[in-house]
């Protein structure tokens, strides 16, 4: 059984499948969020991220039209993202709501499976009654690391499996494992060829479940 899935960001085959070779316990995917550097066709299983976070890094508004121009690509594919990210406001718990409102319902319609977005200062009842109220399947939590991990862990102590937890640019992947996260998302990985993080994933299970035992 998988720890968790990596998604990594706009990963192609190559690159991928060197991190199946890497750490074959894990389950591995590919996060899009821009329309240039999207393959053909879907070549493993992935989630359309919706571009909010990397707008507030360039200090730019959130481009509703490239994310837009995301979700028509992948239509056409023969495999679904494994979700979409329903866009957010990255660093404010109120306007991620209020986009939410607006968005969820229409990528719900065409079909997609939609993980509400939980920034700070939001409790965990309030993510939790924010996922129930839209019906969504998982939380996708930003914000800083410290944050996520301790929001991770609570979620997963309230719900259990009842919603998914993703945890975005995690940083240390162990410490988002231990807190319970179903998946995270990272570019770095694949960007840097920083093989080592995912070996010492793999080492550091493998020595944790020996321990256990």
């Amino acid at each position: 059984m998988s720890i968790f899935t990596i998604y990594h960001g706009h990963a192609f085959q190559p690159g991928l499948e060197t991190c199946r070779e890497v750490a074959p316990d894990i389950t591995h995917g590919v996060e899009y969020q821009n329309p240039e550097f999207c393959p053909a066709d879907a070549f493993a299983r992935y989630i359309v991220d919706n571009g909010a976070y990397s707008a507030s890094q360039d200090d730019s508004d959130w481009d509703e039209e490239r994310f837009e121009a995301m979700l028509s690509i992948v239509e056409g594919w023969e495999r679904d993202p494994d979700f979409v990210v329903c866009p957010d406001v990255f660093g404010s718990w109120d306007e991620t709501q209020e986009r939410a409102a607006k968005w969820y319902p229409r990528l719900v319609g065409k079909g997609l499976d939609v993980y509400v977005v939980g920034q700070p200062p939001a409790s965990v009842s309030e993510l939790v009654d924010h996922a129930d109220r839209h019906g969504s399947p998982g939380v996708f939590l930003g914000g800083p690391q410290r944050w996520k991990y301790q929001t991770a862990s609570s979620l997963v102590d309230r719900v259990g499996d009842r919603l998914q937890v993703h945890i975005g640019r995690p940083g240390d992947l162990l410490r988002a494992k231990n807190a319970g996260a179903d998946s995270v998302d990272t570019t770095s990985i694949y960007v840097n060829n920083s093989w080592d993080r995912l070996r010492r994933l793999s080492t550091q299970r493998s020595l944790s479940e020996w321990s256990d035992t």
